[in-house]
């Protein structure tokens, strides 16, 4: 698991309560289970970017949702919107944004990897030309779920996935035939959502002190 800074998280009064569900479809559909990790400080959704121009200047996870639906948001210094943010998602919400991420949990990167080089050897092979990209972006999602089952009827497993890519974006719209990429944009997606979410209250800006605990 990664030993990326986890933010310090207050709770007010809507906060106090750490709840521990098992976030679960009906019994009789083939919807995925979701458990919760028991330890309430360990991050189920971690999201950090770093982009190759600035390097990596500020390592707080740009997004991190915890199991009782608390969602810690970063802006690092340089963006104008800068310091802490936090939100409240309800159950059917986690619900749903795991849903959005499952198929990550089986993500074989090794295996895309090599699928999308010889996409874009064929692609340079038809045009001609190569192809670089001078501000790229590296993208780490972090999973971890106490349990997970693909359905109802599936043996349950313990969940720890890291995975880091260069240009999401840009790899799903240049290569919309490999599904792993078109379902790996749509978990960033559904990820970066909660950066621009209305519900988003700021917590502290750069140089205050950190949240109250």
């Amino acid at each position: 698991m990664s030993s990326v800074h986890t933010l310090r998280r207050w709770r007010g009064p809507a906060f106090v309560a750490v709840y521990l569900w098992t976030i679960s479809a009906l019994a009789q559909t083939p919807e995925p289970v979701f458990q919760v990790p028991s330890d309430p400080e360990v991050p189920v959704i971690s999201y950090s970017e770093t982009p190759e121009l600035l390097g990596n200047p500020d390592r707080t996870p740009r997004v991190q949702v915890f199991g009782d639906g608390l969602v810690w948001v970063h802006y690092p210094v340089y963006m104008k919107k800068a310091g802490d943010y936090q939100m409240q998602l309800s159950r059917d919400q986690l619900q749903d944004l795991l849903r959005e991420l499952a198929p990550l949990i089986d993500f074989d990167k090794q295996a895309v990897s090599q699928v999308r080089h010889a996409a874009a050897q064929a692609r340079i092979a038809r045009s001609g030309m190569l192809f670089h990209r001078s501000d790229s972006l590296l993208e780490a999602i972090e999973l971890n779920l106490g349990s997970y089952q693909a359905s109802g009827s599936a043996p349950a497993r313990a969940i720890e996935q890291e995975l880091s890519w260069t240009d999401i974006r840009f790899d799903a719209q240049d290569f919309p035939e490999i599904s792993e990429l078109q379902d790996l944009d749509r978990a960033r997606q559904s990820i970066r959502a909660l950066l621009d979410s209305e519900n988003l209250e700021q917590i502290n800006t750069p140089g205050s002190e950190e949240g109250n605990r």
